[in-house]
């Protein structure tokens, strides 16, 4: 057993505070990030595709994975992708073949009329997915967007 022995309060606190803060940020280890849970190749696919697809998109995704429509969470997204096999259901050899399969579902949601938005926006407010929409297309991703998901991962069988 480790003991350390703090004589300043004030560093105590700020200890304190800021173990805090870490447990209540963090986030549970998603299913793919489990050893042996997904073959070496597909992983790589996965880790590397999004990545991609989050150094083209930087400011919609966020670190958390509560983030609000359309921003999206970088692990959320790969155990997603992972859950509904979509690097086999493409056939994708590379991370380029994923990626590019992401931009292009991601253009094919830009054109999609705010009707549609809305019958695909589950508890999300009228008001909450007008607001993302306005986002979506000011920063051209849609992959975040309430449904938006679901008609990809669909697609992609």
């Amino acid at each position: 057993m480790t003991i350390e022995v703090y004589e300043n309060k004030s560093m105590i606190d700020d200890l304190a505070a800021q173990v805090f803060t870490d447990i209540n940020m963090s986030e549970p280890v998603k299913l793919l990030d489990l050893p042996n849970a997904i073959e070496t190749k597909e992983k790589e696919i996965l880790d590397d595709a999004v990545h991609n697809l989050k150094s083209t998109y930087k400011t919609m995704f966020k670190p958390t994975s509560t983030c609000r429509a359309p921003h999206v969470h970088m692990d959320t997204m790969r155990e997603n992708l992972f859950e509904f096999g979509v690097v086999r259901q493409i056939k994708a050899d590379t991370s380029e073949e994923l990626y590019n399969f992401l931009v292009k579902e991601n253009q094919g949601l830009a054109k999609m009329k705010p009707e549609r938005w809305m019958a695909l926006r589950g508890r999300s407010s009228e008001k909450a997915v007008l607001k993302a929409l306005v986002k979506a297309k000011k920063y051209k991703f849609w992959l975040g967007m309430p449904g938006a998901m679901g008609l990809v991962l669909g697609r992609g069988k």
